[in-house]
């Protein structure tokens, strides 16, 4: 989001200096400049690739106007087409309410805004890549992408706001309600409440939700934002003064993970070690086996960063590990989130830290525990045959230099990753192919230069297909896919899927 945002502000910038250049033969204006439709053209949004690297879906308009219509196209080639057209398939909720004198000032909802409520949003494809589930005016649709006359099929139809809607299993949906987790079954038409302890009137929230991969556990914080202070600005009106509160200050947290079968009445809680001064979880992540939660913790006011193995998650062989451990006399970055456990090796973690002065990749692997025998010297039954690991950790570092890494992903066997950086200019961003098994890094092929943002992989394929947006100083966002497979022979050229920057710009 943050990259759109800084690509939008260098578009404009560009354009402002084209004005400028233009001046005397008055081609541009500052109002042909901030009119609407741009006329840049609308940039693609919300992209997202198949699980199996075959379809993307991204939001866009042909006519560079809101609302935004679903797109579908092939990776390996193909036009783009309208999968789902936002304005047919817009329901209203409610009929229309006047304009409150109370809203004015703090609500404004023009034509353009009223639009934008009926986009597409939140996209994302089940794990066989068969069918997409979207959100559209808060409710949740489902498409099958295989049937003969695909059309969405609206699963719900509340007064209440449906969000961060993701599928669990091929069958199951998770979705968050009323700060709460649900599990909506569509072949068993069963509807399951995950998470009881949201309680948004009392300021206690729920966030970082990760289900394992197989579907069975969803690991949450818990967040208890009770004693934080109120801000009040206020908010002067023509006939009436508004003090809206903004709270401000840190929260406790816990960490939970509960059975998505609704199965366990209270969830298990992960007791961390206690942490220095206040607290914040930046992520959860499940480890290969579905049982193993990895918890990325910064405390002491962001000056100290820990990352845990709870291995064996509500288990009586539960135990937590400390893979790694750094502290900062000022603070530790937002550039260290990148933690990412490998697909197949549960004893394998990828995760950044800006140790040595800039963010780097390194590898931590722990080391397996033997099963401990009976008095006899046998292994038996009652004694665990996965042991577990010890708390010996090795890490090693596998990127350095005067630049900085700012995403990565394992490839869906586990023996390399894919990564982003600056290595060649700061102004750009490459992404290169790293071997863990041989230690070779290989850039990713690409025809020019530039800025690549928001890269996906996906999560099958043994030659990975990456999705990413491409822009330069003088060219506008559009999205590209690539097949990464550095040891193949010949290049992989990379494919433009959206054209939509016009060619009067």
């Amino acid at each position: 989001m943050l990259s759109k945002k800084i690509n939008a502000f260098c578009l404009f910038t560009f354009a402002f200096c084209l004005v400028l250049s233009a001046r005397a033969q008055n081609s541009l204006t500052v109002r042909d400049i901030m009119r609407e439709p741009s006329p840049a053209g609308m940039r693609p949004d919300a992209e997202r690739l198949s699980p199996d690297g075959r379809r993307i879906i991204f939001a866009w308009n042909a006519e560079g106007r809101e609302p935004r219509n679903l797109y579908i196209v092939n990776s390996d080639g193909g036009e783009p087409r309208i999968l789902v057209n936002a304005e047919q398939n817009f329901e209203a909720r409610t009929p229309p309410q006047p304009e409150s004198k109370l809203n004015y000032g703090l609500i404004v909802r023009d034509d353009f805004v009223r639009a934008r409520e009926k986009n597409l949003g939140g996209v994302e494809f089940s794990p066989d890549s068969r069918r997409i589930l979207f959100l559209q005016n808060t409710d949740i649709y489902v498409l099958d992408l295989e049937a003969k006359d695909a059309k969405p099929r609206r699963i719900t139809r509340t007064q209440g706001t449906e969000s961060a809607a993701r599928w669990l299993t091929n069958d199951g949906i998770l979705y968050q309600s009323g700060g709460n987790f649900f599990v909506l079954n569509l072949r068993e038409t069963s509807l399951v409440q995950v998470t009881k302890e949201a309680n948004p009137q009392a300021f206690i929230t729920i966030f970082n939700a990760s289900a394992a991969e197989d579907g069975r556990l969803l690991a949450y914080v818990v967040s208890d934002g009770s004693r934080q202070r109120a801000l009040f600005v206020p908010n002067y009106l023509d006939e009436f003064t508004q003090a809206p509160a903004t709270r401000r200050g840190f929260t406790e947290q816990k960490v939970y993970v509960a059975p998505t079968d609704g199965s366990r009445e209270k969830p298990f809680e992960i007791n961390l070690p206690k942490a220095e001064g206040a607290s914040f979880i930046r992520s959860l992540k499940w480890a290969a086996d579905n049982a193993s939660l990895l918890v990325d913790r910064v405390d002491k006011d962001t000056k100290r960063r820990q990352l845990f193995l709870v291995h064996n998650v509500g288990g009586k062989a539960e135990r937590t590990i400390l893979v790694t451990e750094e502290t900062d006399a000022k603070w530790i970055a937002p550039l260290s989130r990148i933690v990412e456990p490998n697909p197949k090796n549960v004893s394998q973690i990828l995760f950044a830290s800006e140790k040595d002065g800039f963010n780097h990749l390194y590898l931590a692997t722990l080391e397996r525990a033997q099963p401990q025998p009976n008095p006899s010297g046998e292994i038996r039954q009652e004694n665990a045959s996965d042991a577990g690991f010890t708390t010996n950790v090795s890490i090693k570092q596998l990127t350095r230099g005067n630049f900085e890494i700012d995403w990565a992903k394992w490839t869906a066997g586990g023996e390399s990753f894919i990564f982003s950086s600056t290595e060649e200019n700061s102004a750009e961003r490459q992404f290169y192919a790293f071997s863990t098994r041989t230690s070779d890094k290989a850039p990713v092929y690409s025809v020019e230069k530039g800025m690549k943002t928001n890269p996906q992989i996906d999560k099958t394929g043994g030659q990975p297909t990456l999705l990413y947006g491409f822009s330069q100083w003088k060219q506008p966002t559009e999205l590209y896919a690539v097949k990464v497979c550095p040891g193949c022979r010949g290049l992989a050229i990379p494919r433009q899927i959206t054209k939509s920057t016009p060619e009067g710009f």
